[in-house]
């Protein structure tokens, strides 16, 4: 044998051999090493596979990704999963964590201090709403481009509905004094004041309306040669006027309650009116029944 191995076929031979060994070694190695990391049905050791599934579940993973808010100046957020930031328009960059159980997050800027958002849902989508501006971060442009429409859409309708609603509280309302003595009621164009049995008829014109908050509206208003003002505003259930061209320290008042309010033209009762329905059918003794039902749809404007 020892002869053999010194001759060049014996020395290829042992040369293979040692290559052979070796690489059973190595594939052996290999085996060991993955029986460590895997199960025997492939799967990872338990305290791999519950990490990543903690981790796919970390509101790192799940809301990172560029947001974009339906704002004037279209702020944008990208949240990156190491939990640094990027932005536009309301933030610049910085750090930020999930705080009060995931449902706040709390940014640090580098150059705007602390802000924060709360995680909200609208219409089933998860939103980041700022509190103090109002508005949302959408997790696509499209959703914050639309909401932005929206939002104009409704101030639009809104607005005229409120001064819709303050021009019903004028004209609509007979405003008393405090004794009780004078009653004015104002149309478009004029108002008539009844006084100690007197009664008066004047002219006047409204600029236009100029609102204060949603309780308290200011009316630009010339009248007896003068350019003045009038305001309304709400309190306690009742509608309180104040006229300087009328008088100067009186106010007048009316219940809220007795004003009718109009919804785009129609008040509550001529709604009632136009929505009753009459629904012809047979009872089972062939008799022809006639059924009419009067239906109030609430609308936005109407109180």
């Amino acid at each position: 044998m020892k002869d053999f191995l010194k001759t060049t076929q014996g020395k290829v031979i042992a040369g293979m051999g040692v290559v052979i060994v070796l690489l059973v070694a190595t594939v052996i190695g290999l085996k060991l090493t993955q029986s460590n990391d895997t199960k025997e049905d492939g799967r990872l050791p338990e305290p791999i596979e519950d990490k990543q599934k903690e981790d796919a579940k970390s509101p790192y993973n799940l809301y990172s990704g560029t947001w974009y808010a339906d704002n004037e100046i279209e702020s944008e957020i990208t949240l990156k999963k190491d939990g640094t930031y990027t932005g536009s328009g309301w933030v610049n960059s910085g750090k930020y964590e999930f705080v009060d159980n995931d449902s706040v997050i709390e940014f640090s800027d580098t150059l705007d201090g602390t802000k924060k958002l709360e995680l909200k849902t609208v219409d089933e989508e998860t939103v980041l709403h700022n509190v103090k501006g109002k508005y949302n971060f959408y997790s696509s442009k499209d959703q914050a481009l639309k909401a932005k429409e929206n939002k104009k859409d409704n101030a639009v309708a809104n607005e005229e509905l409120f001064k819709q609603k303050w021009k019903d509280v004028l004209e609509k309302a007979t405003w008393e004094s405090d004794d009780k003595k004078t009653r004015i009621i104002f149309s478009d164009k004029h108002y008539e004041m009844t006084s100690d049995g007197k009664n008066e008829k004047k002219e006047y014109v409204n600029d236009g309306i100029q609102i204060l908050d949603e309780t308290h509206v200011q009316y630009g208003i010339s009248a007896s040669s003068m350019t003045t003002y009038l305001s309304i505003r709400e309190k306690d259930g009742k509608y309180i006027l104040k006229a300087p061209f009328i008088s100067k320290n009186q106010e007048y008042t009316t219940d809220a309650k007795n004003v009718e309010l109009t919804q785009k033209g129609t008040t509550k009762s001529e709604g009632a009116k136009e929505k009753e329905t009459v629904t012809e059918s047979t009872d089972n003794k062939g008799n022809k029944v006639i059924k009419k039902e009067k239906v109030i749809e609430e609308k936005d404007g109407w109180e």
